[in-house]
């Protein structure tokens, strides 16, 4: 095969062109050549496949979109369109229990030597594997270049798709160009990708959270390690510990101060008489979720039964822990604490 366009003066034949068009695909494997297949990430992209009103046969329809096929790395990745919205059959549902389907999309590809070619190249094909009652989702190996875009979950007595009796599950991989941050629905997408040092996620469960790949851990923002644990946290940092040293542990930053791990997390508790939960006097406990005991609490009230409270109450941190907080509602007029009352309350608390 030619470095180019052109081998020997010749034209280049599909797979070469093919192969040359992988270099624009972010990659997912353990080589330059293995791309990651799905759709091309964007507007809607998550959300391609949607049910619809039609009965006897049900159907689906799949959103416009660009999207990214293969037969294997060695043959080259297959690039398309689908330009107009394309329905779906979906067989009737079950006489009981629930059937998974699958969604899927194909470049058919005649070929001679690409792998398991079919009878004819034509244009895409869009259809669904339908699944066994209890058997789960059902493997897509055998519509060989197929990609899955959703799941659809048919349980008993629903006549369209549309109804509360199907759950329609948008599964399709999300690619991006060679470079960019490649989207990832959760952590175990992520973890699928083969990792290099300088590889780049973004996290939509986390509101498009981009983490790069260090070599040793997953750094969040400008370059801050994400740990599992404090534990974990230590032992990165083991000889290599400074001032100003950064890490994410459970959602929270840290920084290190010379002397010691400092960080803040904050939250809202909202509750009436008893919840979440009440010690005598009118104290009420609730949880901070830092794992360690704060160096200082901070609690404001942000709203009261009435203007009469607002007037006449105070929030007083009675105690902490390494789980959780002890405030008093006071009345400061007769300084008993009151037990009828409802509130909502700001926390900050630092370690």
């Amino acid at each position: 095969m030619g470095d180019g366009l052109f081998v020997h003066g010749s034209v280049t034949d599909a797979q070469e062109a093919r192969l040359a068009l992988a270099g624009l695909i972010a990659v997912h494997g353990a080589t330059l050549l293995d791309v990651r297949t799905g759709v091309m990430h964007g507007a809607g992209s998550t959300a391609l496949v949607t049910g619809t009103a039609n009965t006897a046969p049900m159907k689906v329809s799949i959103a416009p979109h660009n999207w990214v096929t293969s037969r294997g790395s060695a043959n080259g990745p297959y690039l398309g369109a689908l330009a107009a919205a394309q329905l779906v059959d979906i067989a009737a549902a079950p006489g009981a229990g629930t059937r998974i389907d699958v969604v899927y999309e194909k470049q058919q590809d005649a070929t001679p030597g690409v792998p398991t070619p079919d009878a004819v190249s034509t244009p895409p094909i869009y259809g669904v594997v339908q699944g066994v009652v209890g058997a789960g989702k059902p493997s897509l190996a055998a519509v060989v270049g197929a990609e899955e875009l959703a799941t659809v979950a048919v349980s008993a007595g629903a006549t369209r798709t549309t109804d509360g009796t199907v759950l329609i599950t948008n599964t399709a991989r999300q690619c991006v160009a060679r470079g960019a941050d490649i989207p990832c629905r959760t952590q175990a997408e992520r973890d699928a990708i083969t990792k290099f040092i300088g590889l780049s996620v973004k996290r939509l469960d986390l509101g498009g959270l981009v983490q790069r790949w260090t070599g040793t851990v997953w750094a969040e923002g400008s370059d801050v390690p994400v740990f599992a644990s404090n534990a974990a946290r230590d032992t990165y940092y083991t000889g290599n510990l400074r001032a100003g040293a950064k890490a994410s542990v459970g959602g929270i930053e840290q920084y290190y101060s010379g002397t010691k791990w400092k960080y803040e997390t904050t939250g809202r508790v909202l509750y009436t008489v008893g919840a979440p939960t009440t010690d005598a006097g009118g104290a009420y406990t609730f949880p901070h979720g830092l794992g360690v005991t704060p160096s200082s609490i901070q609690v404001t009230t942000t709203q009261q039964a009435s203007d009469l409270l607002q007037r006449i109450g105070v929030v007083k941190v009675l105690n902490y822990d390494a789980a959780n907080i002890v405030v008093g509602f006071i009345r400061t007029d007769t300084s008993a604490y009151l037990t009828n009352s409802l509130l909502s309350l700001d926390w900050t608390a630092t370690a």
